[in-house]
């Protein structure tokens, strides 16, 4: 059995459509102070902050999870930011409703957005 240990930073790995908003809320219960959210942000294009992991006197933080979306392919993968990290968790979906859940997540946002075909806005 595999033990978490609070020395070393836990890196969450929240796979769209898998449960990341309630792993999230169960998260800050757990780390409170210590849980850093790692999102792209889509709007400004800024990457992710990286999540303090030493203390002021230059200690390692303990009980320190990051949480969010990585992407080494656009230079804000777990790698990129935690070299050293040693620790993963994630949520997988049971891949029928995993494609349902994104079917009506993708709805729901189609309905939000202006559709444009050949120049012009339809709908």
């Amino acid at each position: 059995m595999i033990h978490y240990n609070p020395n070393d930073i836990l890196i969450s790995i929240h796979i769209p459509k898998c449960g990341g908003t309630s792993l999230d809320a169960i998260l800050q219960k757990w780390f409170g102070l210590g849980l850093h959210r790692h999102y792209f942000n889509t709007r400004s294009g800024a990457l992710p902050e990286k999540a303090r992991l030493k203390t002021w006197w230059g200690s390692l933080r303990k009980g320190v999870c990051v949480h969010g979306h990585f992407n080494a392919r656009k230079a804000y993968g777990v790698f990129d930011y935690y070299p050293q990290a040693k620790q993963f968790i994630t949520v997988l979906r049971d891949p029928l409703e995993h494609l349902i859940s994104t079917y009506y997540y993708e709805l729901k946002v189609a309905k939000k957005r202006k559709l444009f075909r050949n120049k012009k806005e339809y709908r």
